[in-house]
């Protein structure tokens, strides 16, 4: 789950990112702890969401190694605007799963997307080729990602168990006093 905040329709919003068949589940959990304020919760299907993944991620048979040349979409800049938001992947960083694209302008291909993907870029050598699901899933895999109602049964779950600690899901840092 994704949490994009504000700059869409109003900045008082949030846009949370979540799997299709979880949405009506998220939507009732929502709901259930509304007291006193006045919040709605509506799906906001006009928008498309895009994974951009570095290139060499799967150049190299799938293999996972860190991203350092000039080519690489770790030169992107994220973006915020009304109809366009790209952030890096919170996950495990841009470096490995790159960027996550939200638009509501549109687009069901690659070409739809390259102008806003290469006008970002600060050396415009980006290279864009769309891939299956079956690809993004294999590296998902690959970087113990777990996401969508076919990675997590239902259940009880630690957040150890799920990579938790690996994914920036868990702070070890609460309680502590910093000087």
């Amino acid at each position: 789950m994704f949490i994009y905040r504000g700059r869409f329709l109003v900045d008082g919003d949030y846009i949370i990112e979540v799997d299709k068949y979880l949405a009506n589940s998220l939507k009732r959990l929502l709901l259930g702890y509304n007291l006193k304020r006045d919040i709605s919760v509506d799906f906001a299907d006009e928008f498309k969401l895009w994974s951009v993944i570095p290139y060499s991620m799967i150049e190299n048979s799938g293999q996972i190694q860190e991203v350092n040349d000039n080519d690489s979409i770790e030169q992107l800049q994220t973006f915020d605007s009304d109809d366009i938001k790209l952030v890096a992947d919170p996950r495990v960083g841009s470096k490995f799963f790159g960027y996550r694209l939200l638009t509501r302008l549109g687009g069901l291909q690659i070409q739809d997307i390259g102008s806003i993907i290469k006008c970002q870029s600060k050396n415009k050598k980006i290279k864009l080729m769309e891939l299956s699901v079956g690809d993004y899933n294999r590296l998902k895999y690959q970087l113990g990602l777990a996401e969508g109602h076919n990675d997590i049964l239902s259940g009880f779950y630690y957040p150890f168990e799920l990579n938790g600690d690996y994914i920036n899901a868990i702070s070890l840092n609460k309680g502590l006093i910093n000087n």
